[in-house]
């Protein structure tokens, strides 16, 4: 089960290419260290081979680097090289590490606006930074592009070329092909999608590349533009939630808990969500009074960040969150999915009847219960009263191995969870 040498083509980049024709900035937006500048690299060599598009009309600027950042110092000269350079063509302008421009909102909005012959896409490690300064300077001229690291299909890519399509299009796998694919499951939801993390082979160098990860995180997001004075509360909450993950959110509890304000949890978990570390599950309802509303579930962005976050890399079937990871795993895999239109929630009622995850498509419901075995494709109560009260057209059971069925009469399919990338909403 050896790597591939190959750079693994993300499901992101047909977007990004297709964009590369309209006027509007595009911008990439996501944590650290998940591939946005490898991305760029690959759309400038995209326009050179595919679209036949000359070098001299493609600038690449890093502004790690100080040669780079010279030019930006003053928005009248970096006007002037672009008037220069698109006197009789278009030409491409990448601009990695953005945020390092001083005012860049101001500063790239201004050039936009003059409607040269400039194609902008830009990029930067520290998100928020760019939502800061960026997001509102550029509202109508612009589209986002959020990069996160590898799903379980790129991941799949990497780890063994041609071995997804056997995976995703055989209803049956062999004894052997079904080992292999838990045994990848496994290794992902453990260590991650991180891509340093998924090309390194040794274990313990993946955990130091976590560490490393989530050390500059801390010490460049939240500690360093953030200002978060009190950065041990922070990481005493960050430790809290991977700890509670997958179950309700009680702000209250949590302050009581960590003996913090209400206000600071609030807004810990807020800046938690804009980086890009944790996401916020709500709760499914149409009856309020039937239905808990309020309290949401907090789940983990990579769950080998949240693994090391609790220094738990033991396999995920012997844990004893088990329940929660693979929950988290799928979330993960499905929001890949939805469209901005499209929602997912949990749904919980007063009597503790739950299923794990709501899917809405237009105006369809669509239930779904994460179990980790699930041999005997038995359905739930819950799901089952569910299913009726809502009368639903389809829905899934995915548990974390085993073969594909269905019952028929309650239109439940059941997948294993290495199918999750294939599933048909």
């Amino acid at each position: 089960m050896q790597s591939n040498a190959k750079i693994v083509k993300r499901l992101i980049f047909n977007g990004l290419v297709e964009h590369l024709n309209v006027k509007e900035a595009t911008i990439l937006l996501g944590p650290r260290q998940v591939g946005k500048t490898t991305l760029m690299r690959e759309m400038q060599k995209y326009l050179i081979e595919n679209k036949k598009i000359g070098p001299k009309n493609i600038f690449f600027f890093n502004l790690d680097i100080l040669a780079d950042r010279e030019i930006f110092q003053s928005q009248k000269d970096f006007i002037n090289f672009l008037r220069e350079r698109s006197r009789n063509d278009l030409i491409y302008v990448f601009i990695d590490e953005v945020q390092r421009i001083p005012q860049s909102g101001i500063f790239i909005k201004g050039i936009y606006d003059l409607d040269l012959p400039v194609k902008l896409v830009l990029s930067g490690s520290s998100s928020l930074e760019i939502k800061n300064k960026m997001q509102e300077s550029l509202t109508g001229r612009k589209k986002v592009f959020t990069v996160l690291p590898f799903s379980f299909e790129e991941f799949l890519d990497w780890k063994e070329y041609g071995f997804k399509e056997v995976v995703f299009q055989a209803t049956l796998l062999t004894t052997e092909e079904l080992f292999r694919a838990n045994y990848y499951l496994n290794e992902y939801i453990v260590y991650g999608g991180y891509p340093r993390v998924v090309v390194e082979k040794d274990v313990e160098k993946k955990k130091e590349l976590l560490e490393e990860i989530y050390s500059s995180y801390i010490e460049k997001d939240i500690v360093g533009f953030l200002k978060i004075d009190d950065s041990l509360a922070f990481s005493s909450l960050v430790k809290f939630l991977a700890a509670q993950n997958g179950q309700l959110a009680n702000v209250h509890q949590i302050s009581k808990s960590l003996n913090l304000n209400q206000r600071t949890v609030e807004k810990y978990v807020g800046f938690l969500e804009q980086t890009f570390v944790i996401r916020k599950l709500s709760p499914f309802f149409s009856n309020a009074q039937k239905e808990i509303v309020k309290m949401p579930k907090i789940y983990f962005l990579d769950t080998g960040l949240k693994n090391l976050i609790t220094s738990d890399f033991s396999k995920f079937k012997n844990r004893a969150d088990a329940g929660a990871i693979l929950e988290n795993f799928i979330l993960n895999e499905m929001k890949r999915k939805l469209k901005i239109a499209e929602r997912i929630n949990f749904w919980r009622n007063k009597s503790g009847s739950e299923v794990d995850f709501i899917i809405r498509v237009g105006s369809e419901i669509i239930p779904m219960e994460i179990k980790i075995k699930n041999t005997d494709f038995k359905i739930e109560k819950s799901l089952r009263s569910f299913c009726a009260e809502y009368a639903i057209a389809k829905g899934y059971v995915i548990f974390s191995e085993g073969q594909v069925g269905k019952n028929d009469a309650l239109k439940i399919n059941f997948l294993p969870a290495y199918k999750i990338p294939t599933i048909a909403l």
